[in-house]
């Protein structure tokens, strides 16, 4: 089976699931950056602007941690996996701007 065989009730639904493993994903995230999660909502900020922010965040405080190595360590995983949201993330959109 290929995305192409999905008819377009499938496609919503997996559209739907998609975004929510996204969400999932994404809010530990935020909140082990201590970024506020409601703040975000109020400046309704997408989730692909969060994840650009995590990314960013990640950096600034990996910059820092030099010297601890496993806290950089740990940090390098978390940047990692907010790549992959990202990357996921585009993906969708996309897929999503081909149907539109």
């Amino acid at each position: 089976m290929t995305w192409t065989d999905l008819t377009p009730e499938q496609m919503k639904y997996i559209r739907k699931a998609i975004d929510s493993r996204v969400k999932v994903e994404l809010l530990p995230l935020l909140e082990a950056l201590d970024i506020n999660i409601d703040r975000l909502r109020a400046l309704r900020i997408t989730a692909s602007q969060a994840i650009s922010l995590c990314i960013g965040e990640i950096r600034r405080i990996r910059g820092q941690a030099k010297k601890d190595e496993t806290i950089k360590r740990m940090l390098t995983l978390q940047l990692e996996r907010a790549k992959q949201l990202s990357i996921f993330d585009e993906l969708v959109r996309q897929e999503n701007q081909e149907r539109d």
